[in-house]
């Protein structure tokens, strides 16, 4: 979880632009995996929503 969107949208529009679609080292699952918010109240709400995992 990014948190502030104004700052990270840059990165993840070069990310989608050259990683996945020029280079095809990431495919578009691969940014899915990352969330962008403007806010700690909707990083905590992805958190506290998101399933439990203890196989790390």
């Amino acid at each position: 979880i990014c948190v502030g969107k104004e700052f990270w949208d840059g990165l993840f529009e070069w990310s989608a632009k050259v990683q996945r679609d020029e280079m095809k080292t990431i495919g578009k699952k691969d940014l899915d995996l990352i969330q962008v918010v403007d806010s700690a109240e909707e990083a905590f709400e992805i958190v506290r929503n998101s399933k439990e995992r203890t196989f790390f």
